[in-house]
C-alpha cells in the first residue's frame, strides 16, 4: 500500500528544494540579515514557513505596514504557524504614545 503523503508537507518540501530559498536558508544559518522581495500572494508566508521549520527560536520579519502584517499573519496560520503582529506605535494630540497601541504592542511582545 503506497504511504500517504500530507499534501502541505509536500508543498514545503518542495520549495525548500528551489534554490533561491537555499540560499536564504544559508543566510539564516548564518545569523545574516536577508531581503526577500518579489513574492507574489502566500509565497512570502510559503518561504517562511520553510524558514520555521528549519530554524528554531524566534523571527522577526519587516513588512512595509500593517496591513501587510496582518495578511503575512493571515497566510502563515494557512501553513499552521502561529505569529504575532507587533502593530505601529501610534501618538496622541500631545505626541505621546497612545495608551491602547502601547498596550496592543506589549501584548505581541509578549507572545
Amino acid at each position: 500500500m503506497p504511504q500517504l503523503v500530507d499534501p502541505l508537507d509536500r508543498l514545503l518540501a518542495e520549495f525548500a528544494a528551489l534554490p533561491t530559498v537555499r540560499r536564504v536558508f544559508e543566510a539564516v544559518e548564518l545569523c545574516s540579515h536577508r531581503k526577500v522581495g518579489g513574492l507574489w500572494g502566500g509565497s512570502a508566508a510559503l518561504l517562511l514557513a520553510c524558514v520555521l521549520q528549519r530554524h528554531k527560536g524566534r523571527t522577526l520579519v519587516l513588512t512595509a505596514d500593517d496591513v501587510d502584517s496582518m495578511q503575512i499573519q493571515s497566510d502563515l496560520a494557512c501553513f499552521s504557524i502561529a505569529s504575532s503582529v507587533l502593530p505601529k506605535q501610534e501618538l496622541d494630540d500631545a505626541q505621546q504614545p497612545d495608551p491602547q497601541t502601547r498596550s496592543e504592542r506589549h501584548k505581541a511582545l509578549a507572545n
